[in-house]
This record gives C-alpha cells, structure tokens and sequence, in this order.
C-alpha cells in the first residue's frame, strides 16, 4: 500500500508513516526526506540527553493533528498551541529558539509542520525503552 502511494505521488518519493515525501531535496521542492531524518536524529537526540522530554513530542504529534483539521478552516489555533508547548517544555534556550525558527518563523514552517509525523515518530521509536 505504501509503495502504491509513493508511485501515486510522483517519482522519487517514498512514503513513511503515511506520508509521501521527496527521497532528495530538488531546488525549490517541499522537504526531503534527508532532512526529516537529520531533524528525526537531532529530536533523537535531544530526547537521549534530556534537553526535551517525550512528551514534548506526543504534543507535536498532537498539535499536527490539530494543524490538519484546522487547515479546512484556514485558522491557525495550532500556533498558539506550539508556542505554548515550546515555552513550557523547552528549558533550553538555544534549542528553544532553534525550533521556534523551524516551526514558527521559517518560509517553510508550515512544509516542517506538514511533514513533522516522520521526524517525531522516528524520535519516538528510537528513544522507546
């Protein structure tokens, strides 16, 4: 089912829990797949030192769903919502601002957002005890 997916949605792309994204970044095209997997690692990371908690992604994965059923109504209630969590959640500055820059102020915030299931889910499996 996933590879009928990945073959419905154009060539070089692969689908990963359910979504279809790009195998490599081509000029001017949505996020690859390269890139979620560096953020994944970095998110991995980041969960593996303590510097943010698993819960803290469950959240994204929340607040992606929540994203998905507001994007009908062209509201953005999610971003409040991420901001929030970012500030109650992130201790450390840098990788506050960081993130804050990826999902909030970035020309691309809204493809990171789109695409944040694969990075946070990957985060998610790799730290599981």
């Amino acid at each position: 089912d996933e590879i009928k997916k990945s073959k419905i949605s154009g060539r070089d792309r692969c689908t990963i829990f359910g979504q279809t994204v790009l195998w490599v970044k081509k000029e001017n095209q949505e996020i690859s797949l390269k890139e979620l997997m560096d953020f994944a690692n970095e998110l991995s990371e980041y969960v593996e030192k303590k510097k943010i908690a698993r819960g803290f992604l469950y959240e994204l994965l929340e607040i992606y769903n929540l994203y998905l059923s507001d994007a009908k109504k062209s509201q953005f209630l999610y971003l409040p919502r991420l901001i929030w969590q970012m500030e109650r959640n992130i201790k450390d500055k840098d990788i506050r601002e960081k993130l804050f820059l990826k999902f909030i102020t970035s020309t691309e915030s809204i493809n990171w957002l789109k695409n944040i299931k694969i990075p946070v889910n990957y985060a998610l499996l790799k730290s599981r005890r």
